[in-house]
């Protein structure tokens, strides 16, 4: 008793350029190969290249351009394609571009910076998550970022570069909370502990209004004088603040 035989479909696409994917928080051509091909018998398998012709991408609320030469190469199991994709972005203030550059296969993938002019490792990073070089208290740095991106894929890359950020800056704290209503409102806070009892952080929000008091840009500090009790200061560029006392008890 042999049963049936397997059903096994063959499926060749010619689609050379026009192939795009749009969200608002990217926009990309894609073009693939001569003879890229979809098969499906027990699981799908896909071989060819999808090359990038033209597009950006805007991650953690900046704004990557892709070039041209990058590509997803599938030799088989769709989920374990081998990655080739550099992108790049300008910062204007600080005059730098930086290259973020992604390779791999499957569950082997890499993340490398690099810039022009050249910058440690470190400041690639505390640019592309504060929009300068360096952290400095008061420094008002601005990111505007949402946590909630548009898309699957925006999604994914938002939450490898904060994982990658979160891992290369010197910070203890890394939190990015998406607003109400999208992008509008977000809230991004980095900081560190100078001492235990010392805390320097800076926050930015998205779509603030300064004529009505709403910080854009602020910096937070906290002194820890026992478990219970603590001095909490903010101050922000729509002048606005406050200092407080602060008692307080877990149970």
């Amino acid at each position: 008793g042999e049963g049936p035989p397997q059903r096994q479909f063959w499926v060749n696409i010619n689609a050379p350029r026009n192939l795009w994917v749009r969200g608002s928080d990217l926009n990309v051509q894609l073009g693939l190969s001569e003879g890229f091909r979809v098969e499906y018998a027990n699981e799908a398998r896909m071989f060819g290249e999808v090359m990038v012709l033209l597009g950006r991408v805007d991650v953690l609320g900046r704004r990557f351009d892709v070039q041209r030469d990058s590509q997803v190469r599938f030799t088989g199991p769709v989920m374990t394609p081998y990655i080739n994709v550099t992108a790049e972005h300008r910062n204007d203030n600080a005059a730098v571009t930086v290259f973020v550059t992604v390779r791999g296969q499957g569950k082997e993938i890499t993340l490398k910076t690099s810039s022009d002019p050249a910058l440690p490792e470190s400041e690639i990073y505390t640019l592309l998550a504060t929009g300068r070089r360096t952290l400095e208290r008061g420094s008002g740095a601005s990111m505007n970022a949402g946590a909630q991106a548009a898309s699957v894929v925006g999604s994914f890359v938002a939450n490898e570069a904060r994982k990658a950020i979160a891992a290369k800056l010197p910070l203890d704290v890394l939190s990015i909370e998406a607003g109400d209503s999208g992008i509008s409102g977000t809230k991004l806070e980095v900081g560190t502990y100078v001492t235990d009892k010392i805390y320097v952080g800076y926050t930015g929000r998205v779509g603030a209004n300064l004529q009505k008091g709403e910080n854009a840009n602020a910096v937070r500090f906290q002194y820890l004088f026992s478990p219970r009790w603590s001095l909490e200061g903010q101050y922000g560029d729509a002048r606005s603040g406050g200092l407080d006392l602060i008692w307080s008890k877990e149970y």
